[in-house]
Formats: structure tokens, C-alpha cells, sequence
């Protein structure tokens, strides 16, 4: 029998370690077989007041989002929080009036397979490594949103 369970949200800045987690107010997720992008409509409560309970630098597109769940069973049982959906925060919109709530459009990272296919027809004259190939498909033809290579990691 399920005794608990406890909801939460995880924002990570785009490009920094800073973990923020707001207050979760509502959340929904739709995900399909196969190869389909998973998206996710969270509410949260920021404060955006600096040094204020429940403070959370302002949420940006591209930052890291996680909607983790933990159920337990038994009061002394440990915590452990399960991902239920991981990706990034596509849209930000915040209501007018008084109330600190942001409503998030998320997209899963099968987005950026999406955003990052492959359709090029160069035929390559000269002996060429996968350095180079890597190189060239990914920084210089603009297929990358988070995709990055480091040419110290590709063999030649």
C-alpha cells in the first residue's frame, strides 16, 4: 500500500552547476512509441526577490529541467527521486498580477536528435578523419544546439 508521494522540479542553468528547485504547483507529460518528443507542462512558484524563502534565479529557456517523483511505502523507508521527465525548458511565460507563477514548456532531449539530423551531401576529395568530418558537420554547419565535439576526444 502506498503511503507517500512526494512531486518535484529541478531547474539546472543552461551551462552552469546552479540546481534551483521551485515549488511545483501543477504538472503534465506526454510521451509516445516510439521516437516521438516527449514534452511536459509544469507550473511553478518562483519568487524572483533575492534572499527571499523560496528564491529561484529568473528560469530561461534552454535551462535543464527534471519532474522527479519518490513514492514510499513505509514513513522510514529512504528517498529516492525517479525521473518521470528530463529536457529542457523550451517556452517561459509568467502570469500578470500577483501571483509568482511560471507556466513551462518543456521538450524532452530526444529534441535535439530532432533539431540535429544530418542531411548533408559533400563528397569529400582529399583523405579526411572523423576529426575533421565531426568538425565540420557539427561546428561549422550549425547541427548543434547541445551537441558539441571536442577534437581531443575523436580519433583520427
Amino acid at each position: 500500500m502506498i503511503r507517500e508521494v512526494f512531486y518535484r522540479v529541478e531547474i539546472q542553468k543552461s551551462g552552469k552547476l546552479d540546481h534551483y528547485f521551485p515549488t511545483l504547483v501543477s504538472a503534465s507529460t506526454s510521451d509516445a512509441y516510439p521516437f516521438t518528443v516527449p514534452m511536459a507542462d509544469i507550473k511553478v512558484i518562483t519568487n524572483n526577490n533575492v534572499g527571499t524563502s523560496g528564491y529561484t534565479a529568473p528560469i530561461a529557456t534552454d535551462d535543464h529541467i527534471r519532474l522527479q517523483v519518490c513514492i514510499k511505502y513505509d514513513p522510514y523507508q529512504r528517498t529516492v527521486w525517479t525521473d518521470i521527465f528530463k529536457g529542457t525548458i523550451q517556452e517561459v511565460s509568467y502570469e500578470f498580477g500577483t501571483s509568482n507563477t511560471a507556466d513551462l514548456h518543456c521538450v524532452g532531449y530526444m529534441d535535439e536528435v530532432v533539431w540535429s539530423l544530418i542531411e548533408e551531401t559533400t563528397s569529400w576529395t582529399t583523405l579526411t578523419d572523423a576529426r575533421d568530418l565531426f568538425g565540420y558537420l557539427i561546428n561549422n554547419k550549425g547541427y548543434r544546439r547541445w551537441l558539441s565535439v571536442y577534437p581531443a576526444y575523436v580519433l583520427t
